[in-house]
């Protein structure tokens, strides 16, 4: 993301006049500065923050016989959940203790639609 903001201003700056040497490009330059802040703020912070807010709306919600993926790419059942560790149970009677915050997501978010919907759908006859 940081490349592309850079290429961009690259471009910006290629594009500008080369006419006064000492400098003093005008109100056009000043503009500039809040604009490409305003870019940054827009493009790189703001989705940060909401999925931050996401992700910690759904750790609160995170209870018992949730599945979930960690950020390692292992697949449980919530068995446990103490403060700040979490007892995911991989298989049967197999469990393993990992931290809450390396929970990323819960399966059913990952799947898209919902194992009700999937169910409705009727197969489409062949055409012959």
């Amino acid at each position: 993301m940081y490349a592309q903001l850079h290429q961009v201003a690259t471009l910006l700056a290629a594009q500008a006049p080369s006419g006064d040497p000492q400098g003093g490009g005008g109100p056009s330059e000043l503009l500039m500065i809040p604009l490409l802040l305003a870019i940054v703020y827009f493009v790189l912070i703001r989705p940060g923050n909401k999925e931050r807010k996401q992700h910690q709306q759904m750790m609160d919600a995170l209870k018992r016989g949730d599945e979930v993926v960690t950020t390692s790419g292992i697949l449980g059942t919530v068995a446990d959940i103490s403060e700040g560790v979490v007892t995911l149970e991989v298989a049967r009677n197999v469990k393993i203790r990992v931290l809450k915050s390396t929970i990323h997501k819960r399966t059913k978010d990952l799947q898209g639609a919902p194992e009700d919907a999937k169910k409705d759908d009727k197969p489409k006859a062949a055409k012959s």
